[in-house]
């Protein structure tokens, strides 16, 4: 006991130097990701609230800021040789106000990405951490699709950081420490990272107004409004995406959940309300979109969100709020979870029959099957378990085969989502409807692989309108419960963040899921910008 208490890591932040000077370009991004020199910087950007990383090889340029919470959820005290770091949430946020207003000389708008990552048990917010420099490989590549899109953002991180790693010893006594890194960060969650999230949200939702007014006006009146789509997605000022790992995910589901339940539950009332008996009225958003990958989250903790978006019964496509992504092949989430769970819940109580109870007390939010919305894999495995009729590869995915260049990529990507949202402001024939699903992402094929995409595979029960997608997947599209630079999974992942560039879209039409999972629909021909016309939806 004496040895294992010194051993504890220091309870102390990491980021406490304000120099803004440096340059901390991330190197070796093209390298093994991971050996210890991928994404690394200079020993002078270790201890550095912000990094600024101008664009070089393979990075769009952006900036990297940290916010670090104690065991407590609070911010370090502003005493001390850490005093710096009281100051962090203070930076970023004045970083954001300032990134997100129009330019005095043109008066035009300087639109921002910001994309916030909470990391997970096991790491903390140190240079050389792994989680950081997946993160800084994550904002150089976000940017480079930022530069090339038809409205470039300028892309600012934010590392929230906390004691996930509270120990120096072997990885294996590392696994002792899951009772208290998981009470330490349902602490953080209920501490001044919802401030945080509470700032942010204020902060978008000002600047934001104007688009918001006029995505309104689109959706009731859209004969009055001549900005085309591609308009309204640039004229937003700021968007946010949040995206947590592990025991990331669960700072992040806890914090926010209370805030998604009622802006569904607000959503299902103005359904309730609305004159119009096609067009939903917009979801109020806590961001743009929020991701957690292999959240270990109970399932429990899931159902209120969960069912609220099964009452709201949406009647149009709204794009995805919340979406929960977990890998059949992560033991720490499938295994290591429910068994310590297990002790945790010996005590507990629930009314007779009631075994689902029991489950989702012990799995988590992707391992609980009864709350599972989709199966995301590549076609091949999908048709292998499949005893319905194969899906086949969209024509772009197969034509982007021998494409490897990312801005070919890209454009195609962007095509195929223009026509997928082109789709939903369409007003089809009710009885020839586009097949929009089993939707189909296009993957970066390599050497020798069979798939050109992955296809996301609604469960029987499954509302196509829902913004909330908990999502199982496994190999290949992520292994392990740290396979985060999976390159599947980021394909996929970029894919859903443009998605979110569009405004809300307008109807999509009734659907019928059969039991297999397939959504019986007919095929709808879609203009594509280029002005050729091809059958996107087979």
């Amino acid at each position: 006991m004496i040895f294992s208490l010194a051993s504890c890591t220091p309870l102390v932040p990491y980021r406490t130097n304000q120099d803004v000077s440096a340059s901390c370009i991330p190197l070796n991004l093209k390298g093994d990701p991971t050996s210890d020199s991928f994404a690394a910087v200079a020993p002078s950007c270790e201890h550095l609230l912000e990094e600024d990383a101008p664009a070089s090889e393979g990075n769009g340029g952006y900036a990297l800021h940290f916010v670090e919470f104690d065991d407590q959820g609070e911010l370090f005290p502003g005493t001390g040789q850490h005093a710096p770091a009281v100051s962090q949430m203070e930076a970023f946020l004045a970083r954001v106000r300032s990134e997100g207003e129009a330019d005095a000389a043109t008066s035009k708008i300087r639109p921002v990405s910001v994309i916030v990552f909470v990391h997970g048990w096991k790491h903390n917010a140190q240079s050389s951490d792994s989680n950081v420099r997946w993160f800084r490989a994550m904002l150089a590549r976000l940017a480079i699709v930022e530069n090339k899109s038809n409205c470039p953002r300028r892309v600012i991180g934010l590392y929230v950081g906390w004691r996930g790693d509270a120990t120096m010893l072997p990885d294996l006594a590392k696994d002792a420490t899951f009772w208290t890194r998981k009470k330490a960060a349902g602490r953080v969650a209920n501490g001044q990272v919802r401030e945080l999230f509470g700032r942010l949200r204020a902060i978008q939702d000002i600047r934001n107004a104007e688009w918001n007014g006029l995505v309104e006006m689109s959706r009731r009146h859209p004969a009055e409004v001549t900005s085309s789509h591609t308009e309204l997605a640039c004229s937003k000022a700021i968007r946010l995406t949040i995206v947590g790992h592990s025991f990331g995910g669960l700072i992040v589901y806890n914090s926010l959940g209370p805030s998604l339940v009622r802006d569904i539950a607000d959503l299902n009332e103005r359904i309730r309300d609305a004159k119009s008996p096609v067009v939903d009225p917009v979801l109020a958003r806590e961001g743009d979109l929020i991701v957690t990958i292999n959240p270990a989250v109970e399932a429990s903790a899931f159902v209120p969100l969960w069912q609220a978006a099964r009452a709201a019964d949406p009647r149009s496509y709204h794009a995805p709020v919340f979406v929960s992504i977990t890998s059949a092949n992560d033991d720490a989430t499938g295994i290591a979870f429910p068994a310590a769970r297990f002790f945790n819940t010996l005590l507990s109580k629930y009314p007779r029959g009631a075994s689902a109870e029991r489950d989702a007390e012990l799995k988590t939010i992707g391992h609980d099957q009864d709350y599972v919305d989709y199966t995301l894999n590549t076609l091949s495995i999908l048709n292998a378990n499949s005893k319905s009729n194969p899906l086949v590869a969209d024509p772009i995915c197969e034509h982007l085969r021998n494409a490897p260049d990312f801005t070919t990529r890209f454009d195609a990507e962007m095509k195929r989502l223009d026509g997928f949202v082109e789709a939903l402001h369409a007003t089809p024939d009710a009885n020839a409807l586009p097949q929009f699903f089993p939707r189909q992402f296009c993957i970066h094929a390599r050497t020798g692989d069979p798939d050109v995409a992955i296809a996301l595979r609604p469960m029987a029960r499954t509302n196509l309108n829902s913004p909330v997608w908990n999502v199982f997947t496994a190999m290949p599209v992520l292994d392990s419960h740290s396979d985060l630079l999976n390159p599947f999974l980021i394909d996929f992942l970029r894919q859903l963040y443009e998605e979110g560039t569009r405004p809300e879209t307008q109807r999509l039409s009734e659907t019928m899921v059969n039991p297999d999972g397939l959504v019986r629909q007919g095929a709808l021909e879609l203009p594509h910008q280029d002005g050729l016309r091809q059958t996107i939806f087979k």
